[in-house]
């Protein structure tokens, strides 16, 4: 069973369990600091797996969202420019990035 969680109070319950399933309080309660602590050495193989059993599981419809700094646009902005002072190309003027992006806020 794998929870949300911190586990560590349910494990000290006693839990009876009807059936044939043999059930361990300590062993089968799994919480997430533990999954990512027993993950946390794993191989490459192992976790490549486990991502795509999560990927599977959890399938959202939306692409993952992510934000970039300001600092990511500028860098790549500037990867753009094609210098060249061969084809008349004027290289940029350089320019210290923490002011540049503090102007523009």
């Amino acid at each position: 069973m794998l929870i949300t969680e911190d586990a560590g109070r349910l494990e000290k319950h006693p839990y009876q369990n009807p059936s044939e399933i043999h059930f361990s309080e300590k062993t089968d309660i799994i919480d997430v600091t533990r999954l990512l602590a027993d993950c946390r050495d794993g191989d490459i193989e192992t976790l490549l797996q486990l991502k795509n059993l999560c990927d599977q599981e959890f399938e959202s419809s939306e692409p993952p969202r992510y934000e970039t700094s300001l600092l990511v646009e500028v860098v790549k902005l500037v990867a753009k420019i094609q210098v060249s002072p061969a084809t008349g190309i004027k290289i940029p003027n350089s320019f210290d990035i923490q002011e540049k992006l503090t102007s523009m806020n």
